[in-house]
């Protein structure tokens, strides 16, 4: 077995420049996330819109249900979540996921670990209070069972807006 080392933020990014003739920001947005590998960087890079659409359709997701608005979330979940289709809704909730890791980052006083685009960052810093030690398993088992009754064909709509009043619970929780 022969061991391959990470390659470095700045590696990553000139690479990606090279390569794809991205701008300097998406090339550092798309090395930020990859963290080291070649091969999700070349993702990022590529469908660099699917990120960005994650990101704010999950921060809208997380206002909403912060704020516990059932008529916004109804919307929401029929406009933004049902159009997408069954592996985009499951990248997107890996997505979530991800963010939930940052959060706890960010909360250990890790920064310097999060691997973000800066304004994903910013979002992950301010949303990271709301994630803590007594709320983040129950938040992350939500997510991977959510994820898991999508690959099993189960309705989106009925399964997403169950997560949203899931969620708005315990975003509560002090």
């Amino acid at each position: 077995m022969v061991k391959v080392p990470k390659l470095s933020l700045q590696e990553t990014k000139n690479a990606i420049i090279q390569q794809f003739g991205c701008t300097e920001e998406e090339a550092y947005d798309a090395a930020a996330l990859a963290d080291g590998n070649w091969i999700m960087a070349r993702h990022y890079a590529q469908d660099h819109d699917d990120e960005k659409l994650y990101a704010n359709t999950f921060q809208k997701w997380m206002r909403y249900c912060f704020k516990g608005v059932l008529p916004e979330l109804i919307d929401f979940v029929a406009n933004d979540i049902k159009p997408l289709g069954r592996e985009k809704q499951k990248e997107f909730l890996e997505y979530g996921l991800n963010i939930f890791h940052n959060s706890l980052l960010f909360n250990n006083n890790m920064q310097d670990d999060v691997m973000l685009p800066t304004d994903e960052k910013n979002f992950t810093k301010n949303f990271a209070p709301f994630v803590h030690a007594r709320n983040v398993a129950q938040i992350c088992e939500l997510f991977e069972e959510s994820i898991n009754q999508i690959e099993r064909n189960a309705n989106a709509s009925i399964v997403f807006m169950d997560d949203s009043c899931k969620m708005s619970k315990l975003l509560r929780i002090k």
